[in-house]
């Protein structure tokens, strides 16, 4: 059965106008009874001027959003907005805030959005106008073109219903008129309406008047708009129609142009509002106009900026182009930001470049001077709203009148809506009634009279009764009662209050109590799990059953209807299926999330036939579970089951079952390295992969690399999380952690351990890493947690020897020093690593010096060569060992020749690049003697009969041997050269007439000396004589200043 009130309470409450409508004196508008005579009356009611609305402000205040472009209208329902723009539809969370500006592409939280959709647009349906909402669906006005245009058209108009909850279509139907620029949509006695017009409404184009059968729309989602009979309030109407009139409730004299919305406030005022962009204000009328409850025009906005109250403020044609749109009624939306007052209306902007958008809002008070707020309260036993078959319910109907103003009768609508035929149970009403005043208690006679039943969404039965007059603060009540001769059905008793004044708050007005008439029955709830307890990461099930046991009567002799099982599982699992036992019409389950109480599995079971008296009756469903990997458990399944029936024992129709959850996880060290040799000094990475094969998570994950002792830990990189440091001492290992690792099959963790072969390593050597994965979770194949890599080792040591000797040429005689580097380029460290300089035979060694480590040694016979030893020699190429060896060059060496000491080095480790292991440093010889001659005479005063000796004597200063040394005497002259006569000499010198004597030595050694005496003889008186001589070689002399020299004597005679 629908529960009418249930399902629409706050729209017929914010509509208000049944409360309204059942008056006859204070017919609302467009009701079924009662005239304009009468209506006028009534002061302040529905048929009175309703209070003029004061402006409040704008918000949003010119903003260019993204639903600003063409917007159409506006509408709202509990929870949020809804805008139509030409071809779209949009919503709009209370909360938000509508003046936040947003691009299409990117829409905030809380708004949704959506375009025409295919089925409307094939109709060629092309623009949307302003909308309502009634019943959890958005109701649109549709306009479009069959024919060609601009050539052929062919309008078309309709109404498109959406659901509120997320903008889908439901369906569309067709509407016959002119334009349909806006609707809006009024629950009335006789039913629900929805209103429209033409693009003009004149006195000759009134409103249209159509009749929705929302009850058909929900069950079948066919949409359907009929027109309606004219209201008894303009008899002689035509059918479907509605005038509205001038104040003085004469025809319209100027026509209001262009439409764009229209809406109902509660108290069945009527607010539509028109205007174009391209017409002047004056023209079109244009702007919000309030018509009360019969359609006379109460007030209207003004356009002026400088105009209090109400105002409507919009500027069409250059350059604004301001045109009127959608108008809603929310009386102050709640949390909405910035918004307040009851009357929001919409103006567009049509600006070049986009769009903007203004909402105005205005306040609707309650200042009208005749207005009583009534409240109605329905207070019904039992209290629980259950009652069993045959019980008797019993309602204390309430009114109160808080005021202000006193209504000369207040009637109420008490219905009763029952899911049984009129003829299966009872319905009446107390004789009498009392007033309650000022602390007085006055008892009167009830007047009700039974309305006409009602086959609307059941059966009806209906009272409308006179309270009369009710005091402020005043409160009449009575009594009715029911009861049902069938054994299960539903009830809804509503209460409405009415008076001829206007109701400030119409919230208040209605009154609802439902009361359930269900069997008893006794269900009781099995659970069987396959498997206790589960490995987490597997699957198992559940079965849980459902027992109608004959224990009872309505068991045995009653079905039970609508058996549903709720099924709450704890978080940890996954449902995979869940499926009835059996199947039947009706029969089917959806799934819940576990962890979350609020959203069971639920599995609709259909009906359970009567027992029998000896026979139970069962319902089963399997559920299909997959346990989560990382669950800890246990794992807690509560199932209940529901029925139309009452339970006989609320205990039995519940179960708590847990099982309990186990882990095992396979853990596996995988190695990725490829690497199966590698060169000492070098770097390598061990990859190390860490696989959990499951089914379980594993808690506290550790994995440990021990590191081989030739190697050298650099660093460690975790691909997949966890964390990793080096513990050096004493273990010389690598720690990762890795918390809680799920099941990682194909995406394992990869552990990347970077490592420096040390330099030492032998050749040939084996190095191993050794990889253990431990974890708290039990391992059912420990074979693979652990894993050796092993790696051979290469030693390949690069020796150079290098000269740094800048000297080029040597001079005989002189020391010199060879410069020489070792260098090893690596990478591995060189094992007895020896440098042997052979030395040239021109030089001789003098001294070696090692800056580094290691030894030399000379040895000179019979290899005349320097020997050096330096055992390891580690790569070294920055800071090579450097070798100092002094040597001198014999002074016999030949001027032009060439010394050379050849280097080479070696080792035991191999040498990939012998090329640079030897060097030859070749030096150029130059020869330099430096001779000096130095003469002496026996005598300096010198007797002619005595003979003089002059004694020559060459020295060679070096630092080469002279060669070919001469030396050339030239003996003292005088005029008679007979006067002086050559002896001899001790040299075998040659001389030559002129007493020129040449003598000839050979070499002289640097630093040796030759010396020889030449004898002469005088006669005479000769006074001074001079004895010259020079030296001279083949050698170079760089001075040549001593190579000359002189003696004087006196001869005397």
């Amino acid at each position: 059965m629908k529960k009418p009130v249930v399902a629409w309470e706050r729209k017929r409450i914010m509509a208000g106008a049944l409360a309204v409508a059942l008056v006859a004196t204070a017919i609302g508008f467009l009701a079924t009874a009662g005239d304009p005579g009468q209506a006028a009356s009534t002061p302040g009611g529905p048929s009175g001027s309703p209070c003029p609305p004061v402006y409040i402000g704008n918000y949003p205040n010119e903003q260019d959003t993204a639903w600003a472009e063409d917007v159409q209208g506006l509408a709202h329902d509990e929870d949020q907005w809804f805008v139509t723009q030409t071809s779209a539809l949009w919503s709009f969370a209370v909360d938000f805030d509508l003046a936040t500006p947003f691009s299409i592409f990117s829409l905030p939280s809380g708004v949704s959005f959506q375009r025409m959709p295919q089925d409307l647009t094939d109709a060629k349906f092309n623009h949307y106008g302003d909308l309502d909402q009634f019943g959890g669906y958005v109701f649109v006005p549709l306009e479009g073109d069959r024919g060609a245009p601009p050539y052929v058209s062919i309008p078309i108009r309709g109404i498109a219903a959406f659901r509120a909850s997320d903008l889908t279509l439901v369906n569309w139907t067709l509407i016959d008129q002119g334009s349909a620029a806006w609707l809006a949509i009024r629950q009335e006695k006789d039913g629900l309406f929805l209103y429209s017009s033409n693009s003009t409404v004149s006195k000759d184009e009134p409103l249209y008047r159509y009749s929705l059968d929302m009850a058909t729309f929900e069950n079948t989602q066919n949409l359907t708009a009929s027109l309606e009979p004219a209201p008894a309030s303009q008899p002689g109407a035509q059918r479907g129609r509605f005038w509205l009139n001038e104040s003085d409730e004469q025809p319209l004299r100027r026509p209001f142009k262009t439409t764009q919305g229209g809406v109902f406030d509660p108290s069945g005022s009527f607010y539509l509002i028109n205007g174009y962009y391209d017409q002047s204000a004056s023209d079109q009328r244009g702007g919000i106009h309030v018509f009360n409850a019969r359609g006379r025009l109460t007030t209207e906005s003004t356009v002026d900026a400088g105009d209090g109250g109400f105002r409507y403020e919009y500027h069409p044609e250059w350059s604004r182009y301001e045109e009127p749109e959608g108008i809603d009624w929310w009386d102050n939306p709640p949390a909405a930001p910035r918004i307040s007052g009851q009357l929001h209306a919409l103006l567009l902007d049509n600006d070049f470049w986009g769009d903007d958008v203004y909402i105005k809002h205005y306040s609707v008070t309650d200042s009208c001077p005749t207005e009583a707020d009534l409240r109605v309260t329905n207070l019904c036993e039992p209290l629980d709203e259950t009652s069993y078959s045959q019980d008797f319910v019993h309602c204390t109907v309430s009114v109160d009148n808080l005021g202000p103003g006193v209504p000369r009768q207040v009637k109420v609508l008490d219905s009763l809506w029952a899911s049984l035929p009129l003829s299966d149970y009872t319905f009446s009403v107390s004789d009498s009634a009392t007033l309650v005043d000022q602390g007085t208690v006055q008892t009167f006679a009830l007047d009700c009279a039974v309305l006409e039943t009602h086959d609307y969404w059941a059966s009806a039965k209906e009272f409308e009764c006179d309270l009369g007059m009710i005091p402020v603060n005043g409160r009449v009540s009575y009594s009715v009662g029911y009861w049902a001769f069938a054994s299960t059905a539903d009830f809804n008793h509503e209460v409405w209050a009415f008076s001829g004044l206007s109701d400030p708050d119409l919230t208040n007005n209605q009154a609802v109590d439902a009361q359930t008439y269900r069997v008893k029955s006794f269900l009781m709830v099995r659970i069987r799990e396959s498997v206790d307890p589960v490995v987490a990461g597997t699957t198992f099930s559940y079965e849980v059953a459902v027992e109608k046991y004959p224990l009872t009567f309505s068991n045995i002799l009653a079905p039970t209807n609508n058996v549903i099982v709720s099924i709450s599982l704890s978080s940890g699992v996954s449902i995979l299926s869940a499926t009835p036992a059996e199947l039947g019409p009706g029969w089917s389950c959806s799934l819940g999330v576990p962890g979350d109480p609020s959203r069971p599995t639920r599995c609709s079971l259909g009906n359970m036939p009567p027992t029998g008296l000896y026979t139970s009756q069962w319902k089963k469903v399997n559920l299909e579970v997959s346990v989560l990997p990382d669950t800890i458990g246990p794992i807690q399944i509560d199932a209940s089951v529901t029925s139309d029936s009452i339970a006989l024992d609320p205990r039995t129709e519940s179960l708590s079952e847990s099982t309990g959850v186990v882990s095992a996880a396979d853990l596996e060290v995988q190695p990725q390295t490829a690497q199966v040799s590698v060169l000492a000094g070098t770097p390598m990475t061990y990859e190390i992969a860490l696989v959990n094969h499951g089914p379980s998570a594993a808690q506290g994950v550790e994995l440990r690399v021990q590191l081989g002792s030739g190697v050298q830990f650099q660093r460690a990189a975790v691909a997949g999380g966890g964390a990793c440091s080096y513990v050096e001492s004493p273990v010389h290992e690598l720690a990762c952690s890795f918390g809680e690792l799920m099941p990682n099959e194909d995406s394992p963790i990869l552990v990347y351990v970077d490592v420096v072969v040390q330099l030492h390593v032998g050749d040939g050597t084996t190095i191993t890493a050794v990889a253990k994965v431990t974890s708290t979770t039990p391992d059912p194949s420990a074979s693979n947690d652990e894993s050796t890599i092993s790696t051979i080792v290469s030693a390949r040591a690069d020796l150079e020897v290098q000269s740094r000797t800048g000297q080029t040429s040597v001079v005989a005689g002189t020391p010199m020093t060879y410069e020489l580097a070792l260098v090893n380029h690596g990478p591995s460290a060189a094992q007895e690593a020896e440098l042997r300089v052979q030395l040239d035979p021109g030089v001789r060694f003098e001294r070696a010096t090692v800056v580094g480590a290691g030894t030399c040694t000379y040895i000179a016979s019979p290899v005349h060569q320097l020997a050096c030893d330096f055992g390891q020699l580690e790569p070294n190429a920055d800071s090579p060992i450097l070798i100092y060896l002094d040597v001198s060059v014999l002074s016999g060496v030949g001027d032009g020749t060439t010394i050379a000491a050849v280097a080479r080095v070696a080792s035991m480790t191999l040498d990939p690049t012998p090329a640079n292991d030897e060097y030859t440093i070749s030096t150029a010889v130059r020869a330099e003697a430096d001779l000096e001659i130095r003469i002496s005479a026996s005598c300096l005063v010198c007797d002619p009969s005595v003979p003089i000796v002059y004694t020559m004597t060459i020295v060679n200063h070096g630092p080469s041997d002279a060669r070919d040394v001469v030396v050339v005497n030239t003996l003292p002259l005088s005029p008679d050269t007979n006067k002086v006569r050559y002896l001899f000499d001790t040299a075998g010198c040659a001389v030559d007439g002129n007493n020129v004597l040449t003598c000839a030595f050979g070499t002289i050694k640097a630093g040796g000396s030759a010396t020889f005496e030449v004898f002469i003889e005088t006669s005479g008186r000769l006074g001074v004589i001079t004895y010259f001589a020079s030296v001279s070689s083949s050698s170079f002399d760089p001075d040549l200043t001593t190579n000359a020299a002189a003696k004087s004597v006196v001869v005397t005679g």
